[in-house]
C-alpha cells in the first residue's frame, strides 16, 4: 500500500507543471565585491535554519501521514520542555497566500501551532519532484527503529 501511494505521488508531481522559480534580483552590473559578497550570503542564508511563523506555512498537496495527530500531546510537551530539536522542510511558494509550504516535518509545526511558538526550519526551492523525494527519504529514516525504539 505504501509503495502505490509513493508511486502515485510521484506520478502526480511528474505530471505536475513546472512551478516558476521566484525571481532574484540582477546584480550584472553590481561592482565583483557585492556580487560576492550576495552569493555569500546566499549560501549562507541557505544552509541555515530559520524561525517561521507557523500561519506562514501551508499543507503540502503531497501527505505521508494518515494523522498527523496521533500521540500530538507527547510531541507538544516534548517541545514546551526541550525546545524544536529538529528543523522542519519547507519549500518556497510562489503566488497569494502562505509564503511556505511544508516538505516534512508536519507533527512539528503542529506542536509548535498549538504552543504558539515559531517553528524552526530550512527553506529551500524545489519542485514538486524533488519534495517528494526529499519526503520519502525522510520517511524511509523515520521507519528505520533503533534498539531503543
Amino acid at each position: 500500500m505504501k509503495r502505490d501511494f509513493l508511486r502515485q505521488s510521484l506520478e502526480k508531481a511528474n505530471s505536475a507543471p513546472p512551478r516558476p522559480r521566484p525571481r532574484v534580483p540582477d546584480l550584472e552590473g553590481a561592482p565583483r565585491a557585492l556580487r560576492d559578497m550576495a552569493q555569500v550570503l546566499s549560501e549562507m542564508t541557505a544552509q541555515a535554519a530559520v524561525e517561521i511563523d507557523t500561519d506562514q506555512i501551508a499543507s503540502s498537496a503531497i501527505s505521508c501521514r494518515l494523522d498527523v495527530n496521533e500521540d500530538l500531546d507527547i510531541l507538544i510537551e516534548s517541545i514546551r520542555n526541550f525546545g524544536q530539536l529538529l528543523p522542519v522542510l519547507l519549500r518556497n511558494r510562489v503566488g497569494p497566500g502562505t509564503r511556505y509550504e511544508v516538505v516534512y516535518g508536519r507533527r512539528r509545526i503542529a506542536a509548535c501551532r498549538a504552543l504558539g511558538i515559531k517553528v524552526r526550519g530550512y527553506v529551500r526551492d524545489m519542485d514538486d519532484r524533488q519534495a517528494l523525494i526529499a519526503q520519502a527519504l525522510e520517511n524511509s529514516a523515520r521507519l528505520e527503529r533503533s534498539s531503543i525504539e
